[in-house]
């Protein structure tokens, strides 16, 4: 992809996005009148590091754009297979705030924004040090009971689930080898139970 983009006329930095790059670059061009960082952050492993980072690259008047999986709607709506294994972190809304908030940002907008089968959270904000506006409010939409009640409820649909699917007619057919779809069948438990995965990508051909 960054072979893609040079081709294309972009200048790609190959490197590590920390408080270092983010100084060399302010020195050499000034502060980002735009940062955008779509479903990343959940990747890195020092998290504020890196939002500290994106904030300390930003100009005067500079936003920054983070958007990252929602967990209240995993949780809420038990998509277990929408946890990903290269997934370090996941957000709320208030761990999303205070995490901007600690980092020398202020989130002045935060919006639960829906995307296919799932959601995403999506903040805007801007430098702390520059801004006049009040953060914005954030409210988390699972309480504890049900964060402490998701693999329960988990494995209850999983069992249902083996239960009819082992009863049923042979073959089994999963339609679909998507990322989800792969942790759907490890997480309940049916990989064993599937017979084949019917997809339109032929480079899946032959690695189930």
């Amino acid at each position: 992809l960054a072979d893609s983009a040079r081709q294309s006329g972009f200048d790609i930095l190959g490197s590590y996005f920390d408080a270092t790059l983010a100084a060399d670059i302010r020195k050499q061009r000034g502060g980002a009148r735009a940062v955008i960082c779509r479903h990343t952050l959940e990747h890195v492993p020092n998290i504020a590091g890196f939002t500290k980072a994106i904030a300390d690259g930003l100009a005067a008047g500079g936003v920054a754009l983070i958007e990252v999986p929602d967990a209240d709607w995993l949780v809420t709506h038990l998509f277990a297979h929408e946890i990903w294994d290269e997934h370090i972190s996941y957000f709320r809304p208030r761990s999303l705030a205070a995490l901007l908030g600690s980092s020398g940002l202020t989130p002045v907008r935060l919006e639960r924004m829906r995307l296919r089968d799932t959601r995403n959270l999506v903040s805007w904000s801007v430098p702390a040090s520059a801004s006049k506006v009040a953060p914005c409010p954030v409210e988390d939409e699972a309480g504890f009971a049900e964060l402490e009640g998701f693999q329960a409820r988990w494995d209850a649909f999983a069992e249902r689930l083996r239960t009819i699917v082992l009863a049923s007619p042979k073959p089994v057919i999963a339609i679909g080898a998507a990322h989800n779809q792969l942790n759907f069948l490890n997480f309940t438990g049916l990989a064993g139970a599937v017979d084949m995965l019917i997809d339109d990508d032929t480079t899946k051909a032959g690695n189930f």
